[in-house]
């Protein structure tokens, strides 16, 4: 595709009447750079920031405890019980989701027993009148399997009704991070406590952290320039924390003195990767992109511009890989 644009001289459609004057030719000047070949370095900078230590309460408010007491439906000779587990102990790794603590009020009385024992009871002779319908069907039971049927289905209806009322809310982890506190009542014995922390999650790693896609084989140990204020420091890869998707986290910790930095300081770090070998790059603001191509313009030396398209491949901070359309040497615009 080749798109030419002309800029130079021209002439004005005058009156008749008027003097005729040609005017002053004018050349249109652009802002130009050549496209270079050779090899190209290829770094990836990533911004590195500390991860705060944080320790999160999780407790139980009492207006949801309340809430959920006032749904269970108490009846004569019945009894409410409060009670919690805990799936977690101290030491224990979390992740966001992960449940924690759940807390179960249950209306205990006889009745749900009995129901349990009721709808047992109707299945078991239904079961047996049928039973004895399949050996001689001249017992005329079917009346009988009839109304044995509607009476299980009322009282499986019954029964559920009854094991609704045990329902239960948790404390769900918010964050990655580790299990520090687990409130003793409740891992020994389950009691509810709605005014202290049920458990305790401390997060953050106290290192510099960044999230990285980049497919580069990172090593823990490594060690990376990282800059600030006009400073460069050096930095080793403590852990990589694999997040899926081939997102990762990488923990840094100094190697440098950084006790002149505040906590708030974020750093450029500097990961210089395997140089890209004999290729073509042009500065990325040359490049004029839509949705299905991408071209540049070539100046020539009377300032016309002519349109080209290219290929791109990768783009390096300020430089934009040409796979094809261009060959090094030629000059182009740059708006």
């Amino acid at each position: 595709m080749l798109l030419v644009t002309l800029t130079g001289c021209g002439k004005k459609k005058m009156d008749p009447l008027v003097e005729k004057k040609q005017e002053d030719y004018e050349k249109v000047t652009h802002s130009t750079a050549e496209v270079k070949r050779g090899d190209f370095p290829n770094k990836l900078t990533l911004t590195i920031g500390m991860e705060e230590i944080t320790v999160t309460d999780y407790k139980f408010e009492e207006r949801t405890i309340g809430e959920l007491t006032a749904r269970v439906v108490s009846e004569e000779n019945a009894y409410i019980i409060p009670t919690a587990v805990a799936y977690v102990k101290e030491g224990d790794h979390v992740n966001v989701g992960n449940v924690m603590v759940e807390a179960t009020i249950q209306n205990a009385d006889k009745d749900l027993q009995e129901a349990e024992k009721n709808v047992n009871d109707l299945a078991l002779e239904l079961e047996h009148n049928r039973n004895l319908m399949e050996i001689d069907p001249d017992l005329g039971l079917s009346d009988v399997i009839r109304s044995g049927e509607e009476q299980l289905a009322l009282a499986r209806t019954r029964l559920r009704e009854l094991q609704d009322q045990k329902t239960g809310v948790s404390l769900v982890a918010k964050e990655e991070g580790t299990v520090t506190f687990v409130d003793k009542a409740l891992r020994d014995y389950g009691i509810l406590d709605t005014y202290n922390p049920m458990v305790k999650i401390t997060s953050g790693s106290g290192k510099y952290t960044v999230v990285t896609d980049d497919p580069y084989p990172f090593r823990e140990g490594e060690v990376f320039p990282a800059y600030a204020n006009d400073n460069v420091y050096d930095f080793k890869l403590a852990e990589i924390v694999d997040l899926g998707s081939g997102s990762k986290q990488l923990r840094l910790e100094p190697v440098s003195d950084i006790s002149g930095l505040p906590d708030s300081q974020k750093l450029d770090m500097v990961v210089e990767k395997v140089p890209y070998k004999d290729v073509v790059y042009v500065n990325k603001n040359a490049v004029v992109r839509t949705e299905d191509h991408a071209w540049v313009y070539i100046v020539d030396e009377n300032g016309y511009r002519e349109a080209r398209e290219v290929v791109l491949g990768d783009t390096i901070e300020d430089s934009q890989i040409i796979e094809s359309g261009l060959e090094g040497g030629e000059v182009i615009s740059v708006e």
